[in-house]
C-alpha cells in the first residue's frame, strides 16, 4: 500500500486517492504539495496500481485496510473507473467523490484496440514507448518535467500490472447508471484539451446527474494532476472541506 507523509485530520474521512494507468503515488505529488500550502492536510491513502487484482474483493480489502468508516474519493482517469466500483461496492463508506479526467462510457471495441496497440508496443519497444505515444495523444503540450514523470512512472510499471489495467479499462461497465442513482456529492474535473475525456464525455454525466458539479481547465491535457496542481486543489479542496 502506497500512503504519503501528509497530517492527519482528527475525524476527518480518509481520502483515497486512486491513479490512473502507468501510474503511481507520483501522479498526485503536486496534488498534494498544493492541499499543503493551503494548509490542508488530510488522511491520504494512495492506492496500489501495481496489483493484477485490480478491482476485486481481495484488492478493495487491502486497500481499504486502515482507512476510516468515512472515505472521500478521488479517481484519476482508470482511477475513476475503480471509484465507481467502490461506488457500487460500499455506497455507505462514501462521503463525497472526485472524478478528474473520466469516462463514463463502457468500454467498447475501440477501447480493446487501443488496449491491444498498446501492448504491443510494450512488449516490442518498452513502457517508455507507451508513455511517449499516450503523452503525444493526450498531453501533447505537457513541459519536460511532466513528461519525465509520466515516463518514469510508466518504466516503473510492472508488465502484469500494464496488462491488468489495459483489460480492465477496456472491459469497464457504463458508469452513468451508478452515477445517476449516487445521492452525495459528487465532482467532475475534465481538461479542455483531453480527447479522451473530453467535454463530450463530461456532459453524459452532467445529463445522468444534473446536480454534479463540474471543472473544465482550459488549455490542459488529459494528465491534469501533473498539469495544473494549484487549480486541482484549490477545487477539490473546497469540495472536501466542506
Amino acid at each position: 500500500m502506497q500512503s504519503t507523509g501528509v497530517g492527519f485530520v482528527a475525524n476527518a474521512p480518509t481520502r483515497l486517492l486512486l491513479p490512473g494507468s502507468l501510474c503511481d503515488a507520483r501522479i498526485f505529488r503536486p496534488l498534494i504539495d498544493a492541499w499543503e500550502r493551503r494548509s490542508v492536510h488530510p488522511a491520504v491513502r494512495i492506492t496500489d496500481m501495481h496489483a493484477t487484482s485490480l478491482g476485486s474483493d481481495a484488492w478493495w480489502t487491502e486497500q481499504l485496510e486502515g482507512c476510516t468508516d468515512q472515505i472521500d474519493l478521488l479517481g484519476f482517469s482508470l482511477g475513476g473507473v475503480l471509484a465507481v466500483n467502490l461506488m457500487r461496492r460500499t455506497p455507505e463508506r462514501i462521503r463525497r467523490v472526485a472524478l478528474v479526467a473520466f469516462n463514463p462510457m463502457a468500454g467498447n471495441e475501440t477501447h480493446v484496440e487501443r488496449t491491444r496497440a498498446q501492448q504491443q508496443i510494450w512488449l516490442e519497444q518498452g513502457p517508455a514507448a507507451v508513455a511517449d505515444a499516450v503523452i503525444e495523444q493526450a498531453s501533447p503540450n505537457a513541459g519536460g518535467s511532466i513528461r519525465q514523470t509520466i515516463r518514469s512512472m510508466a518504466i516503473d510499471t510492472p508488465t502484469a500490472a500494464f496488462i491488468a489495467q489495459g483489460n480492465l479499462n477496456a472491459s469497464r461497465a457504463d458508469a452513468l447508471p451508478i452515477l445517476a442513482k449516487w445521492d452525495a456529492p459528487l465532482l467532475q474535473i475534465s481538461a479542455a484539451e483531453d480527447p479522451w475525456c473530453g467535454a463530450d464525455k463530461q456532459i453524459m454525466i452532467q445529463q445522468a446527474r444534473p446536480n454534479t458539479e463540474w471543472l473544465s481547465v482550459p488549455a490542459t491535457g488529459h494528465f491534469i494532476p501533473l498539469e495544473c496542481p494549484s487549480v486541482m486543489a484549490d477545487t477539490t479542496g473546497t469540495f472536501f472541506e466542506r
